[in-house]
């Protein structure tokens, strides 16, 4: 089993592969810290799964995703964030994403997480199936930002911030 980590910050990817190889002790990882190295892993290497960090600095997760997507339509991609899930959940998921996670959570889920996708399964959180089945009964009170494309939130919260 082959798993690229991909995040920004050392620590971070050290701390996922360590939780990972105790679960997977025959799996080898790469490890990339930019959507840039990232494609290149993807592109040169089979993987099972990638780990994809959605805060990576220039282009972001949510444009890799779409780009391993494009590159590889059938490698599962789990992402992982620090931010919260109603801010970007659903958008990845629709985005070809197997799952979605917040970085607070167990190292536990993460590995429940990975053999779920690892699976043919999709991976949502208990809190994020519940907004999901919340928003099943919504109709015109979906908030705003739900109708945007992308790009357009992606501005939004450039101008936010």
């Amino acid at each position: 089993m082959k798993i690229l980590l991909v995040d920004d910050h050392a620590v971070v990817r050290q701390g996922l592969k360590s939780t990972l190889h105790e679960a997977f002790p025959h799996a080898s990882f790469g490890e990339a810290q930019s959507a840039q190295e990232a494609m290149q892993h993807v592109r040169r290497g089979e993987w099972n799964i990638v780990v994809l960090d959605i805060g990576l600095p220039g282009r972001d997760g949510v444009e890799t995703l779409k780009d391993i997507k494009h590159e590889r339509p059938q490698l599962p991609v789990l992402i992982l964030s620090m931010y919260p899930e109603e801010q970007f959940a659903i958008r990845v998921l629709k985005a070809g994403a197997a799952g979605y996670m917040n970085k607070e959570a167990a190292a536990h889920e993460l590995v429940d997480a990975v053999q779920r996708v690892l699976a043919g399964e999709r991976y949502v959180s208990a809190s994020l199936a519940q907004q999901l089945a919340a928003g099943l009964n919504r109709s015109d009170d979906a908030p705003l930002h739900d109708l945007l494309s992308d790009r357009e939130y992606q501005v939004l919260c450039s101008i936010g911030s």
